[in-house]
């Protein structure tokens, strides 16, 4: 698969450093795409970079790790070059930095992840990946027990197929929570956020 890292910052270079190992084709992009060189190298073969706009649209799959700030005038390119693929949406509404969108993603009713899919609605957008931290993707992946949890919730079901197949090769436990409004369950400031929890215990906290 082909898996275009949208943001290739601690998230996104961690993750698709995962799914690279795993066989599929990654491809990083930033505002400078130059300065993804030594990520490249370091990743292998499988690994290349591009900017914003070519990345979403040679993607299968695209990964969304940017500030949630920044997806306003963004979702403007990235709704075209995305339009029938698979969205996986790990961005978090923090109020110390996202402020001015607190009110607008309350107001919507939908978590950050049903905002993010009305901004890209043309897209399946899957919240994931937003409940951990990237230093324990990298120290936690392919755990031999109680792999780490990560809730997932969006609207299409092969959207949501192939989001556990993406968990599941980065080396976590995928859980469903719900459709893209359930996204509010797991958002920034809940039980599940950024506590690392295994599968069993996202599942109790979530009663799933």
């Amino acid at each position: 698969m082909r898996i275009g890292i949208i943001g290739s910052g601690m998230m996104g270079s961690t993750l698709g450093t995962l799914w690279a190992k795993a066989g599929h084709e990654v491809r990083f992009s930033s505002r400078h795409p130059e300065q993804l060189d030594a990520l490249v190298q370091r990743v292998g073969p499988s690994a290349s970079r591009g900017s914003i706009d070519e990345t979403a649209a040679w993607a299968d799959v695209a990964f969304l790790g940017v500030p949630l700030s920044a997806m306003p005038e963004l979702s403007k390119a990235l709704a075209g070059p995305l339009a029938g693929k698979v969205v996986l949406d790990a961005n978090n509404l923090i109020p110390a930095r996202d402020g001015a969108l607190v009110d607008e993603v309350k107001q919507l009713g939908h978590g950050t992840g049903g905002w993010t899919q009305a901004k890209l609605p043309r897209s399946s957008v899957v919240k994931a990946f937003n409940t951990v931290h990237f230093r324990n993707l990298a120290d936690a992946a392919h755990r031999a027990e109680g792999r780490m949890g990560i809730p997932l919730a969006g609207n299409d079901a092969r959207a949501m197929k192939k989001a556990e197949g993406l968990v599941l090769d980065a080396g976590f436990e995928p859980l469903f929570v719900g459709d893209i409004a359930a996204s509010a369950r797991f958002d920034f400031g809940t039980p599940v956020w950024n506590s690392n929890m295994t599968g069993a215990q996202v599942r109790h906290a979530l009663g799933l």
